[in-house]
């Protein structure tokens, strides 16, 4: 028995003490009847709930496995009963939140199981900032059909869904830093600036740029070859963007844009991801389009703060490297 319980204790008794008193002073044997079938209700409810809650289970998955930005996250939350009975009182109780801001107080759901069924409900969260959003469920408890008695069941494991940036156009010309720096700098990455020297010759692939075809050699085989170039060392290019919590939405949109316009361009660049926490940093080198979702998740991942050029000050601290990088606060992209 829990707390919640004892008010609806309380107004049982008090409606057995009334029933009873009208037996005494009307003398009617219907009342008795009443007041038999008032004992035993409360036993057969709790006994109900006592056998047969084990069979009960609640299940929950993500619709998707991300959103983007202004788009709702829907959960299903699915109720297995295999029992015979229904049960109608049941609570869910989780915390919802964004893991760079503060969580949600504890708030609560309140389902129901169908005898022998499995029921799903959808539940929707509105996405106003790009982060991950975790729910952590606290607690899941049953009750019986009068409220007498509670029992806890085990928890849904937490969900954590991830909502992108909307995708923008970078508005201002990107100043790309010189291409100096330590030797551990030099990339062996496929993107980078490619020479003029043809490396080798392969089948055209759906996609390649026409500018590549090896007409003649094209022309001898009667099939469409392209140039394989060679691939100068080049630099890594550095970004660092900054998790100031007034501005994360921009930054990181800037960001996805700033990454997405250099492997464009095919430049050799690596996405630095600085926790405030322990003050680590890691380097993720990016070749691709899912490099740069992997590297805005592990972002996600990351405290945000308060102070200003946190990531910039603690990374020229811990890594010495002189070259320039492109810290990225809010929509400015600043070459420091």
């Amino acid at each position: 028995m829990r707390k919640e319980n004892i008010r609806y204790w309380i107004t049982y008794l008090l409606l057995i003490i009334f029933f009873i008193l009208g037996a005494v002073f009307y003398r009617q044997p219907f009342i008795v009847l009443i007041i038999l079938l008032l004992a035993i209700l409360p036993v057969f409810s709790i006994a109900i709930l006592l056998f047969f809650y084990h069979n009960l289970e609640i299940k929950v998955s993500r619709v998707t496995p991300s959103v983007s930005i202004g788009h709702d996250i829907e959960l299903v939350l699915s109720v297995i009963n295999t029992s015979p009975f229904s049960f109608l009182n049941i609570e869910l109780f989780y915390t919802f939140g964004n893991l760079f801001y503060e969580r949600s107080k504890p708030q609560v759901i309140s389902l129901f199981a169908n005898a022998k069924k499995t029921s799903t409900f959808i539940q929707t969260y509105g996405t106003p900032s790009c982060g991950m959003i975790d729910i952590t469920f606290d607690k899941l408890i049953i009750t019986d059909y009068l409220h007498l008695w509670t029992v806890e069941l085990p928890v849904p494991a937490p969900v954590n869904v991830p909502v992108f940036p909307k995708e923008i156009t970078l508005t201002k010309e990107v100043v790309i830093p010189d291409s100096t720096g330590e030797e551990d700098d030099v990339t062996d990455s496929p993107l980078g600036q490619l020479s003029r020297d043809i490396k080798d010759i392969r089948e055209y692939i759906p996609g390649d740029q026409l500018k590549d075809i090896h007409w003649k050699v094209s022309a001898k085989k009667d099939d469409l070859f392209v140039k394989l170039y060679e691939t100068n060392a080049v630099r890594m290019i550095y970004l660092l963007p900054e998790l100031t919590k007034p501005l994360l939405n921009d930054t990181i949109a800037t960001l996805q844009a700033l990454s997405k316009y250099l492997l464009y361009k095919r430049e050799a660049f690596r996405i630095v991801i600085f926790s405030v926490t322990d003050k680590t940093i890691i380097n993720k080198d990016i070749n691709s389009a899912e490099d740069i979702d992997d590297a805005i998740l592990k972002l996600y991942y990351c405290p945000s703060y308060d102070m200003k050029e946190a990531a910039y000050y603690n990374y020229k601290a811990q890594s010495g490297n002189e070259q320039e990088i492109l810290v990225i606060s809010g929509k400015e992209i600043t070459v420091r």
